[in-house]
């Protein structure tokens, strides 16, 4: 069934990736009619989030972010296939890649780094941007879909752009074999973890579970970490900002790279509190009596 659902699909999708831009957004709005109105896809999902993550709005204002939320998330999809076949110039006039002077640097410098994301915006066109941009080998660790076959067609989408992906359960040994080379990885690090193995915090007025991957990796290498927030600047357009969270990730706890990287993220939700992926049941899991919540 996964199969035959993909060999369906495959054909639309690639119709799809050549439309203009104009077309394609057009395409988008009539899609967000059908998810969010007719269909309802996630909504009581997406409104519990909102609810809980911001309690101090009235029921309009979080209505508003919701329907702005469903615009930007048809946008999402649809630009993402346009990744297809996107050409590198036309991807760098569409996301402003001229604010990341620190990682830049750190690579002059002959200094590997971590990139610390949030799936924010367009992080997909932004990772394709970095690799596009840096001269650095840019290495992004990912979850796997649990269908193989649109799996595959995502991998194929992400490292046409020249990125080079790792599974997250085979990341550390991959970058550890680019050990001796100057590299940028990136971790969009929000998804859900299981909760035994989770780093706790508070985040968004709840408690929260992390992977603990970015900040293990980062201090067991010592590499420095800056996080990047993806703007939504117009309609398909963005703009890259950086801020470093830790320069000798050594000196410093798991647990301290790990909360600075949460506290960024939440200022970068607030700032554009429409465009996370809030359809995501982030907060499925409840911390254990034993776990530690580190605020």
């Amino acid at each position: 069934m996964q199969r035959l659902t993909y060999i369906l699909t495959l054909p639309f999708i690639h119709l799809i990736s050549r439309l203009p831009f104009p077309v394609l957004y057009g395409l988008s709005d009539f899609l967000c009619v059908v998810v969010y109105r007719i269909i309802g896809y996630r909504r009581k999902v997406v409104s519990a989030n909102l609810a809980k993550s911001f309690p101090e709005l009235r029921a309009d204002q979080r209505k508003m972010i919701e329907r702005l939320f469903y615009s930007y998330f048809c946008d999402l999809v649809l630009e993402t296939m346009k990744l297809l076949t996107i050409s590198k110039r036309s991807l760098l006039k569409r996301v402003d890649v001229s604010g990341l002077s620190v990682i830049e640097g750190y690579a002059r410098a002959g200094r590997s780094v971590i990139v610390a994301m949030g799936h924010t915006a367009n992080w997909e066109f932004a990772c394709a941007a970095l690799a596009r941009h840096l001269d650095s080998e840019f290495h992004v660790i990912y979850h796997p879909l649990s269908n193989p076959y649109f799996d595959s067609l995502l991998y194929k989408m992400r490292t046409r752009h020249t990125t080079i992906l790792h599974p997250m359960d085979k990341a550390i040994q991959r970058v550890l074999r680019a050990h001796g080379k100057v590299t940028v990885t990136a971790f969009v690090a929000d998804q859900t973890p299981p909760p035994q193995t989770a780093f706790w915090t508070w985040f968004l007025e709840q408690e929260t579970p992390f992977f603990q991957g970015l900040g293990k990796l980062a201090v067991k290498l010592n590499r420095p970490v800056v996080f990047v927030s993806v703007i939504r600047v117009g309609r398909g357009r963005y703009r890259l900002e950086e801020e470093v969270l830790t320069d000798q990730s050594a000196n410093y706890p798991v647990e301290e790279v790990l909360r600075r990287y949460a506290a960024s993220l939440q200022i970068n939700i607030h700032d554009q509190p429409a465009d996370w992926l809030w359809t995501h049941r982030r907060w499925k899991h409840k911390r254990l009596p034993n776990q530690e919540l580190i605020e």
